[in-house]
């Protein structure tokens, strides 16, 4: 065995708040907006996501923070007909084709589930279409049907995928482990002439894959 090294980033967010209203908000307790601070903390809980799904792009002494698509050992599947999902002449049939192809792919890699689906928005509004005309299920009832590894096959929608692109993968710790130093904070300090406070919404959530 070889030693495997994945640099520890921060993910931020800065924002600042004038020291005016906070200062009447403790002398007078009259309430702080909130809202830069929830956005703040949005937007690094989707970068972390991002670098999950894209990889973050972090490399140190040689070593990448990879995510789920461009780690170097990803198997690809090419679709039935090279036809996207929400193509008009991909039904129900193709794309039960494209998810068993993607599992036959894992199982031949010793990987026998459970198993976890991403599909990007386009791909899940499609997934919401009857199977068949006049059918009584979705594309999507149909395919979490499907049992692997003793549970039915999870589909998630995440919006942070490239169009077009898909992922499966076995949710363990030996395919996806996130390295959790700190989960999303707030933190703050003193900048400028006194009138300005900074602030930064702060994380170390690093994906291991």
């Amino acid at each position: 065995r070889t030693g495997y090294t994945v640099p520890i980033y921060l993910t931020t967010d800065v924002f600042e708040l004038n020291a005016r209203p906070l200062a009447v908000s403790r002398r007078a307790g009259t309430p702080l907006d909130t809202t830069l601070i929830g956005q703040s903390v949005r937007r690094v809980n989707e970068s972390i996501e991002d670098a999950v799904i894209n990889g973050s792009g972090v490399t140190f002494n040689g070593h990448t923070a990879y995510g789920l698509l461009n780690e170097p050992n990803v198997n690809s599947v090419s679709y039935v007909s090279n036809e996207a999902w929400d193509a008009a002449g991909h039904d129900g049939n193709d794309i039960y084709t494209d998810v068993m192809n993607m599992i036959e792919e894992l199982v031949a890699n010793n990987y026998f589930g459970p198993y976890v689906l991403q599909v990007p928005t386009a791909y899940w509004m499609k997934l919401n279409d009857d199977w068949k005309a006049n059918g009584d299920k979705t594309i999507l009832q149909r395919l979490t049907d499907l049992r692997f590894g003793g549970q039915a096959l999870r589909i998630e929608q995440a919006d942070m995928l490239p169009a077009d692109r898909t992922i499966m993968y076995q949710p363990t710790k030996d395919v996806l482990e996130l390295v959790v130093g700190q989960m999303p904070t707030v933190i703050s300090w003193a900048d400028g002439p006194g009138w300005e406070f900074s602030f930064a919404a702060v994380g170390i959530v690093v994906p291991r894959i």
